[in-house]
């Protein structure tokens, strides 16, 4: 997926955003490789600027970065939040939804089945008492003195979730089925999670698309050096950039006839 919207970034003489990405978007084939469709809200950068003003908000609350949800305004960076999001939820499994619903209503979330919301819903006013504890323990500066409400809730929860520990935050299926957790692998899901942070802003400079492929080849094929059963070897990559790219995106033509 990091390809698809890094190929939307560089493969035009003006860059395209995708400004509606989350896991809804994204389908399997029959050999469990995923694909990116709806092209639908697609929006191009004019030559030369950075960004784009748009006339309505396109995705999913919680997805959307501040620019964007506030502002109407897309840029590359609008894609990277998004998909900085769609890290944590992989990693934290149903976790995601007690902090990120921390500042978003359930019923905003159209992914979630009532099995989950139900979950969510006993799980709310735990997480709340947590990241509230939290903020009131944590310096003002630290989570972004001078911006706005939202900005410091969002602060205060990737702040927080930066600073737990890993048993505590990953998704605990994941877990049960993976067993004992490797040095390797824990070492890989921290990397994974720090990567995540960056992509929504919260630590150093926020990452290209491009960027967050090469990370992410980086962090798989670090854990498949040191897994002997790897059909990589020591040192191949794993990503061939072009190829990769025309093949995550060529499902959208066959799914939104765009």
């Amino acid at each position: 997926m990091a390809t698809a919207i890094a190929y939307l970034h560089t493969a035009f003489p003006r860059p395209f955003v995708y400004r509606s990405f989350s896991a809804g978007n994204i389908l399997l084939d029959e050999d469990g490789v995923a694909k990116l469709t709806g092209f639908y809200f697609c929006v191009s950068i004019p030559q030369g600027e950075t960004f784009v003003k748009v006339d309505v908000l396109a995705g999913t609350l919680g997805y959307m970065d501040e620019k964007y949800h506030r502002n109407l305004v897309v840029s590359e960076e609008t894609d990277v939040f998004a998909f900085g999001m769609l890290m944590l939820r992989f990693l934290m499994g149903d976790i995601f939804y007690k902090y990120r619903n921390w500042k978003y209503d359930d019923d905003e979330e159209g992914e979630a089945d009532d099995d989950n919301k139900s979950y969510h819903s006993a799980a709310m006013s735990e997480i709340n008492d947590q990241i509230r504890q939290f903020s009131e323990e944590t310096d003002s500066e630290a989570v972004g003195e001078g911006r706005g409400d939202d900005d410091d809730d969002s602060a205060t929860m990737f702040k927080f979730i930066e600073e737990q520990r890993m048993e505590e935050i990953a998704d605990q299926e994941m877990i049960e089925k993976t067993g004992e957790i490797s040095e390797e692998e824990l070492s890989q899901m921290k990397a994974f999670k720090m990567l995540s942070l960056r992509c929504v802003g919260h630590k150093g400079e926020i990452p290209t698309m491009v960027e967050v492929t090469k990370e992410l080849e980086k962090i798989q094929r670090s854990l498949n050096i040191a897994d002997s059963s790897s059909p990589f070897p020591s040192g191949e990559s794993q990503l061939n950039f072009a190829q990769d790219m025309s093949s995550t995106v060529v499902l959208s033509n066959q799914t939104t006839n765009t």
